[in-house]
This record gives structure tokens, C-alpha cells and sequence, in this order.
């Protein structure tokens, strides 16, 4: 059964991301930063959500989510595209589909104090994380992070240079910009 067959390699996915210290590190900001919003889960979902998928769940889906409404076509090289596009739309039309998806808006609670999570786990490596939300992709100065987080992740930085080479305190001292179309961290 395919559906068993995928099931399986991705809980060993999930399995193997709690395995490896920074994937979990970055799965427990998220879950810190945000409270509510989506941001906060995994994309390879749960066990339990995994467990609970069925072929019926799975063709509800497909008929919600895969209709004309929500279909895009790029076409990227050297080639006709009008005959491309000609090509397509005789499979497409054939999309019987009459629901378009709810926009989901989930606001984020502003933060009222400081969050702190702890989790303890055997090994030689230790991870300290410091996060806070920041500004949306479409914000004008998403540009200025990208920047700041290349100055500060640089081998070469200021940053790693004072903390990892001069006092040997980290291994890697870095930074990251994670956007989205709500405000990212």
C-alpha cells in the first residue's frame, strides 16, 4: 500500500530530525515564538497526524485543494509557451472543481513576556538559541535582515570571529532570517 509505504518514511524523517540537535532546536523556537499560528508546526507533521491519514482523507483533500482555482502553471526554457499552455489546458479543463479554499488568517497574540524552553538531551553538543519575531516578506526592510543575518553568519565576522576563534565558547555562532508572509523569526 502506498500510503502505508509513505507513512513510514517520513516518521522515520520526523524520527531522525529529533535525532539531530539543531532540527530539534529549531522546532522547539518554533514552538516558542509562536502560540498559535502555523508557523509553530513541523511541515512533516506529527506521528499522530501521520497515523490518522487515510486514503478517504486523502481524496478529500485532493478534491478541496487540487481544483482550477488554486492551479498554477510556470513554464520555464526555449519553447512555445502559447503551445504549451494549449497542450495544458486540454487536461485542465477537465478539472471538475466548485470550492475555493477559506483564506486562513491566524493572528499571532502580541508577546507579553519572555518565553523560555528547556529540553534536556543526551550527547556532547549543546545548543543555545535566541529568537524574537521579526517583519513579513513583503516588509521594506527585509533586505536590511538579509544583509545583517549574512554580516553576522559570515565565517569570517565579527561575530564568530570574537566568540568561536578568540574565546572558543561555540563551535558556530550564526544567524537566520526565517520570513514569510506574516511576520516570520
Amino acid at each position: 500500500d502506498q500510503i502505508k509505504k509513505e507513512r513510514s518514511i517520513v516518521l522515520a524523517e520526523i524520527k531522525a530530525r529529533r535525532d539531530e540537535i539543531i532540527n530539534l532546536g529549531m522546532d522547539i523556537m518554533r514552538q516558542t515564538i509562536y502560540k498559535k499560528h502555523p508557523y509553530r508546526l513541523q511541515n512533516l507533521g506529527t506521528e499522530r497526524a501521520l497515523l490518522n491519514i487515510n486514503r478517504l482523507g486523502l481524496l478529500n483533500f485532493y478534491k478541496t485543494m487540487c481544483i482550477p482555482q488554486n492551479t498554477y502553471i510556470t513554464v520555464v526554457g526555449d519553447m512555445g509557451c502559447n503551445k504549451i499552455f494549449d497542450s495544458l489546458s486540454k487536461y485542465f479543463n477537465k478539472f471538475n472543481g466548485s470550492h475555493l479554499v477559506p483564506e486562513i488568517n491566524i493572528t499571532e497574540p502580541m508577546q507579553q513576556e519572555q518565553r523560555e524552553k528547556e529540553k534536556k538531551k543526551q550527547g556532547e553538543q549543546a545548543l543555545v538559541m535566541i529568537g524574537f519575531p521579526t517583519i513579513s516578506a513583503n516588509d521594506p526592510h527585509r533586505y536590511t535582515f538579509d544583509v545583517l543575518t549574512a554580516i553576522l553568519s559570515d565565517l569570517g565576522s565579527r561575530l564568530i570571529m570574537n566568540i568561536r576563534e578568540k574565546r572558543g565558547l561555540a563551535y558556530y555562532v550564526g544567524s537566520f532570517f526565517r520570513e514569510g508572509f506574516d511576520p516570520g523569526m
